[in-house]
């Protein structure tokens, strides 16, 4: 796996750019809505491709723009879909 990471040209682990300062604001700095772009879109969508549809749906919440690139998937929708179904029955089931 590492030889397939270090021939896409990316840092090794431990190089990546961490954040030390993380505060609590109400609206995103200009700098986080950056972070996300440190890889290319279609990097983030070969990483999506190993996610299950939970997991998908939980990229969704992390900015527009991976909301965007994991709504491309249909994993996310029917993980959406299934989850309704199963909380509709369960409803149901109490009602009874």
């Amino acid at each position: 796996m590492w030889k397939l990471v270090s021939s896409m040209g990316l840092p090794e682990p431990g190089a990546w750019p961490i954040k030390e300062d993380v505060e609590s604001e109400d609206e995103p700095s200009e700098e986080d809505e950056d972070d996300d772009r440190l890889l290319p879109p279609e990097l983030w969508l070969a990483v999506f491709d190993f996610l299950e549809g939970k997991d998908l749906t939980a990229c969704q919440l992390v900015s527009r723009e991976w909301y965007a690139l994991a709504s491309h998937d249909h994993r996310a929708e029917e993980y959406v879909a299934r989850w309704r179904e199963e909380k509709a029955k369960k409803e149901a089931e109490r009602i009874k």
